[in-house]
Parts: structure tokens; sequence; C-alpha cells
């Protein structure tokens, strides 16, 4: 595994959309924002279609975000994730002569952030080192099945740069609404292909009473740059659902995604799992 340093250009004009008014919530959907740095893991298990897939995936094949966030100042927080994955597989294929029955790890393209933190929203500018290479594909496959949203954690040879808002509002009553919305810009790492400019948007609403918290809510991403036949088809959205409980700096919890678009369910079903956040 090599990390490479050239990038083919890094002059991008990102912008950053915010609604409403409210606290920013952060990258991962569980993850509010509350003052103070900290440390947490997400795993997200795939369920494919089996109808569509040459080869049988053992339940142990997953991807696994770590994700820290660690406060420079009262305005400034350095962030950053280490994406894993890993996949076992059995089965045979038209493509394949003979039959398959392996196992691969992958550490994916890690991130680093810088994040502004006003009192009600959130800045944040980063980038994703380009460390994967081919030779993986199967792992490669399960994290990006994992999280479709940040499937760009798992492509080999591309760099990704971010540029987002977040923001969060959270009533008396306890019900409590989060948005998030910018630009990623994934940067192949070869010339024969060119680079790709997306709209990321999400919007959350759920009810939190600092012990226990139920939400659910819209993601997306617009591929601008690309032609398609089809408008509808520039764009992709999941609903997902999560559950944490807070037991003083340790806050476990559940999530659920599944996919809007027909085509994605072609080949995944849903995707679940767990996050534990430390504060």
């Amino acid at each position: 595994m090599r990390i490479k340093s050239r990038f083919s250009w890094v002059v991008v004009l990102f912008f950053w959309i915010s609604v409403f008014n409210g606290n920013a919530s952060a990258q991962a959907l569980w993850d509010k924002m509350d003052p103070g740095s900290l440390i947490s893991f997400e795993v997200h298990k795939p369920v494919l279609n089996d109808d569509e897939q040459y080869f049988e995936y053992s339940p142990l094949s997953s991807a696994t975000f770590v994700n820290g966030r660690f406060h420079l100042s009262e305005s400034f927080a350095l962030a950053a994730d280490m994406p894993l994955s890993f996949a076992s597989v059995e089965g045979t294929s038209p493509f394949v002569p003979d039959e398959v029955s392996e196992s691969e790890f992958l550490v994916g393209n890690p991130f680093v952030g810088i994040q502004y933190v006003q009192p009600h929203r959130i800045f944040e500018f980063g980038a994703r080192l380009p460390i994967v290479e081919h030779g993986t594909e199967f792992a490669e496959s399960i994290g990006m099945y994992s999280d479709l949203d940040r499937n760009e954690a798992f492509l080999p040879d591309v760099t990704t740069i971010y540029g987002r808002a977040y923001r969060n509002v959270r009533r008396t009553t306890g019900f409590r609404t989060a948005f998030q919305s910018g630009a990623t810009v994934m940067i192949p790492d070869h010339e024969s292909a060119d680079a790709q400019l997306f709209f990321d948007y999400r919007a959350d609403a759920g009810f939190d009473t600092g012990i226990f918290s139920l939400a659910g809510g819209l993601t997306g991403r617009m591929n601008l740059t690309d032609e398609f036949d089809d408008f509808s088809d520039r764009y992709r959205h999941h609903l997902h659902a999560l559950a944490t409980l807070k037991l003083g700096g340790f806050e476990p919890g559940v999530h659920f995604k599944i996919a809007l678009d027909e085509n994605i369910r072609e080949l995944i079903d849903y995707t679940f799992g767990i996050h534990i956040q430390f504060h």
C-alpha cells in the first residue's frame, strides 16, 4: 500500500448552503456535535441481493469507520476518520475459471478536515487521501456497498475534497431537526478520467430526551458533471433511521439505511449496523 501525494488539480470552488437555525451536526448521522472532543466507531453491514451476486459473502463482511474530532481552540476542530473493510467470499463466476474462497481486509482512504465551529453551525473543509489501490475488489465492493454516501472512502486511486455546512435545531420539547449540505469533488489519479463534482444534502428529524434519541431522515447525492439520458439518474437517495442511548460519555446505538433508487436496491436490499461514541 502506498500513499500518493500528487493531485491532478486542486483549484475547486466550494460552496456551503445552510438553512434554518440551530447547532450543527457532524459527519456521522448520530453525532449531534455536542461540545468537546470525541471518538466514535461505526459498523455497516450491507445485506446484498442474492439474485444479483455470483459470490456468497460471509456475515462478517462489513465496513467500519473510526472517527475522531479534536478541538484545537474554541472555534476550530480537527476531524478525521479511518475506513476499514473486510470481505470473506465463496463461490464461482462465469468470469473466473476456478472456485473462489478467500478473505480480504482493506484500509480505506482516510479523511482529514478542519471544522470552523460557531454557536449555531459548523463549516467543514477536508479531503480523503488516495491510499487505496486496485487488488482487493471484494473488500472494495463491501466497503462501497456499506455506505454509498461515502463510497469514495474505498475507491482506488481517487482523491476526494469536501466542503460542507451543518446545522442542528433542538427544541425545548426535545424535538430535533438537522440539516447538511455541501460539495464533494472526486479527482482520479490518472489522466484518462475526469474529475466529478457532487452536491450532497441531508435532512433529519427526531426526538432527543437527553438519555435516548430516535431519528430518521433522508440523504442525497447529485452528480453535477456527468451526462445522463435521464435527469433522475443524476442523483441517489437513502432513507435512514437510528436510535442512540446516552450513558454519560458512552453512547451506543443502532442504525438502518435503505435506498430509494431501484437500481441500487437491485444490488443492496438494505444496510444496518451499530455505532458507539465516546466523549
